[in-house]
């Protein structure tokens, strides 16, 4: 039988979307060499502090510190830098990978990916929409002939990258039943990412006691990166599911930063959303927000405080819908 050696590089430093994506990628990669009896050997090499989501996908991750991380600890970060360009490059020569696959950053987050493009037969790289100003950076667009082949995973023909699919979800009794909902109770998802962001801890709990107090049952989607106050008791259920969109059938509605994996995971769930969109320096989460706002699939808060009354005025809305 054929081996496929495949060796998927997803850099993170308070989130987990690249590794997300990575995965949802290297699951289809497995399943559609299965049909083809082509055997796959499949690694992950990634700075994401949540490396353990590979291990739950029974892919084997090699784990360097994130710059977040770094920093948080007070190392230099010209040692960091120095140390992580060699020690990248001695993996990937070491895992001899048949193909290389990078999500986003062709260079990597600090041009450690340089000298390891050349040693690598294939190179694949998941070149999501990023900001202008960031496509337009030179640097940039002169790296992108390096990749044989660029996955744009918004345009028409690709479609988002999920790590799980609608036949996949729990039905919404099952799901509503795992969550602890009560059968009458409105039930609203809450998330801002995957919890590393530094404004998470004041934020979570802000919106978690105050959806509560709107009689909303809140489901907390804290994220594996989240080290804040928990807010816990009546009306509340902090999940700690890795895969929470198998369960959001069982919601009514959600309130969600709008990285790429929380945005397209509520959207093809069909959960009316109210997006609290965070910055990023690539990733433009406003105007994501806007796109799914602008066919009424969601609505869009630019504070905390704005988001109890709108998540009302969307839950009129579909109230009014439905009757």
């Amino acid at each position: 039988m054929a081996t496929l050696r495949v060796v998927s590089y997803a850099i993170n430093g308070r989130g987990l979307g690249h590794l997300t994506r990575q995965l949802a990628i290297l699951r289809q990669v497995r399943q559609i060499c299965a049909l083809l009896d082509v055997a796959v050997e499949a690694w992950v090499i990634t700075s994401s502090e949540a490396d353990t989501l590979a291990r739950r996908e029974g892919i084997p991750a090699l784990k360097m510190p994130s710059k977040a991380m770094l920093r948080d600890a007070g190392i230099e970060p010209t040692r960091f830098l120095a140390i992580a360009r060699g020690w990248v490059l001695n993996c990937v020569a070491g895992l001899a990978p048949d193909l290389l696959l990078v999500d986003t950053f062709p260079a990597g987050s600090f041009g450690e990916l340089i000298s390891v493009l050349e040693i690598v037969k294939r190179r694949v790289l998941v070149a999501r929409r990023v900001r202008a100003e960031f496509a337009a950076d030179p640097t940039y667009a002169a790296l992108l002939p390096l990749f044989q082949d660029v996955i744009t995973p918004d345009d028409r023909g690709t479609g988002p990258i999920l790590l799980r699919s609608r036949h996949e979800f729990m039905e919404r009794s099952a799901a509503r039943a795992a969550l602890g909902i009560p059968e009458e109770a409105r039930a609203v998802y809450v998330s801002v990412g995957g919890g590393g962001d530094t404004a998470a801890p004041s934020t979570l709990p802000r919106l978690v006691s105050g959806l509560r107090g709107r009689g909303w049952h809140v489901v907390v989607g804290a994220g594996p990166l989240y080290d804040g106050p928990e807010v816990r008791g009546p009306g509340i259920t902090w999940l700690c599911r890795y895969t929470p969109v198998e369960l959001f059938a069982g919601l009514d509605a959600a309130v969600s930063a709008a990285g790429y994996n929380s945005f397209h995971e509520l959207m093809h769930a069909g959960v009316p959303t109210v997006f609290l969109p965070q910055p990023r320096i690539a990733d433009d989460q406003g105007e994501r927000a806007q796109r799914a706002a602008a066919v009424g699939a969601a609505l869009v808060a630019t504070s905390v405080q704005q988001v109890p009354d709108l998540l009302e005025e969307l839950w009129g809305t579909r109230v009014q819908a439905a009757a």
